[in-house]
């Protein structure tokens, strides 16, 4: 490095990626570097993000925080990116990098736009500025989507391909596909009678009938998929799972009688037929039923061995309530121990967890009776249904607003793990050996101690992706 040369870092990224290959992340990069050997910078180190948005702050983006750490140690003189949208597009992460970079005098170096010194009251307000247009560009790009979407939906017609159980016709339209349909009524009626959904699965595998995806086997959680669809009696869904639901009628013949739909989707989601650890059994699994949720519809995760007839198990978390996730266990559990050792190395949380703890003990009375209030509603639902008081249909409306409660009261509870989280910090050998020697259940306790959220998030498929894993700690 010359004496005229400044010390700068690259950053590239891109929100949507479908082929994986990175090549527009390669591109910005380039130019960057062409840039940097005109402007005379040394590049020091190069962070991407690919297939990543930036518009939500709270999602992690592994470049950015990188990049950010480099610009608070004071390593940098200069960022170069291709163009601001790329670094910045919510609010939150504006104010961050304005204020970070202007801590450690890092101007930020568009190929695309002027310089922004943020070390002058009036390059802070251009910077502000400019990367304000950029969020405007994205809100309002998700505004015509969203809108598009609503419209969509309100006309009845599907998001995507509509699925199994339907093909499209001469003039484009869905009809029933009926060797499709039939499987559909077959699975329904069977679950309508209680049969279990492994025996259902090995019946279908057994006679070969097709899956309604890419996959090698029927798998209890594709066959809960496929009934609980409200597609199935032509009726259309706009925010599944959110607090603003709503269904519209379709513009696709239905597949079944929307009774025999009901009784079935109410059978699985009967209060009966969830699954939850004992208290005193044994854990087997680190993230089940208590700290790992699912990234799509908020459900527990449940730890699973999954075959598929020619390689050997292979433990995965899935969503529990939909199926909406599923990601291998070894690479989850890796990411959530190298966070907790991350977090554990801060100094301030001893004091932290150890005061949360103390309060936490005056609210397990309160969570307590919360908890056996809702379980007397359910069991009345329960009542009701069987009276002919209530229907199918409000029974799983009834169940879908209160199980969800009930499994974050239950995970409230007090346990017989140990918690100890002094003694973890202050062990000998490292807060790694420690965590490395101990038990799931002790791991789940600390985890508990931390107040961990671990959120399991979807992706394309493809290799494992850290950025579709989010670790949040309440201390």
């Amino acid at each position: 490095m010359t004496s005229q040369q400044q010390r700068a870092a690259i950053y590239a990224r891109i929100s949507s990626d479908l082929s994986q290959e990175a090549a527009g992340v390669r591109r910005q990069i380039e130019a960057c570097r062409e840039l940097a050997a005109q402007e005379n910078y040394e590049i020091v180190n190069v962070y991407q993000d690919n297939d990543i948005s930036a518009m939500n702050a709270r999602k992690l983006r592994p470049g950015f925080e990188g990049l950010m750490a480099e610009v608070t140690r004071g390593r940098l003189d200069a960022v170069l990116v291709w163009q601001t949208s790329r670094l910045v597009r919510s609010r939150p992460d504006r104010a961050r990098v304005i204020e970070t970079f202007r801590e450690a005098s890092t101007s930020i170096v568009p190929v695309k736009g002027p310089r922004m010194d943020l070390t002058s009251a009036y390059g802070r307000l251009i910077t502000d500025l400019m990367t304000t247009f950029d969020t405007a560009e994205s809100e309002v790009k998700s505004e015509r989507v969203i809108a598009a979407a609503a419209q969509r939906a309100a006309d009845g017609r599907p998001a995507s391909k509509l699925g199994f159980g339907w093909r499209k016709g001469a003039d484009g339209a869905y009809e029933v596909d009926p060797g499709e349909a039939e499987v559909v009524k077959r699975i329904i009626n069977d679950v309508r009678a209680e049969v279990p959904l492994r025996a259902i699965c090995r019946a279908l595998n057994a006679e070969k009938v097709p899956l309604p995806r890419s996959g090698v086997a029927w798998q209890p959680v594709t066959v809960r998929s496929l009934v609980l669809r409200a597609s199935n009696v032509a009726q259309r869904v706009h925010h599944i799972g959110r607090p603003t639901e709503v269904f519209y009628e379709a513009r696709w013949p239905p597949l079944v009688d929307t009774r025999a739909w009901e009784e079935a989707c109410a059978v699985l989601k009967s209060p009966d037929r969830f699954t939850r650890v004992q208290r005193g059994a044994p854990r087997k699994w680190l993230l089940s039923y208590g700290v790992g949720v699912c990234g799509v519809c908020d459900g527990p995760l449940r730890g699973k061995a999954m075959k598929d007839g020619r390689t050997p198990a292979r433990p995965t978390y899935q969503c529990d309530r939909r199926g909406c996730v599923s990601r291998g266990l070894l690479q989850v559990d890796e990411s959530v121990r190298a966070a907790v050792i991350a977090r554990l190395s801060q100094p301030d949380v001893v004091a932290g967890v150890e005061a949360a703890l103390a309060r936490r003990q005056d609210d397990d009375g309160a969570a307590a009776s919360k908890l056996k209030n809702v379980e007397v509603k359910l069991e009345d639902a329960a009542v009701l249904y069987s009276n002919g008081t209530i229907t199918a249909l409000q029974l799983a409306t009834i169940s879908d607003s209160l199980v969800p409660e009930r499994n974050r009261l239950a995970a409230l509870m007090p346990t017989s793990a140990p918690s100890g989280l002094s003694a973890v910090l202050a062990a000998a050998g490292g807060i790694e050996a420690v965590w490395d020697v101990a038990t799931v259940v002790e791991r789940h306790a600390l985890l508990e101690e931390l107040g961990a959220c671990v959120t399991i998030l979807p992706t394309g498929g493809g290799r494992f992706k850290p950025a579709t894993l989010t670790v949040e700690f309440a201390f």
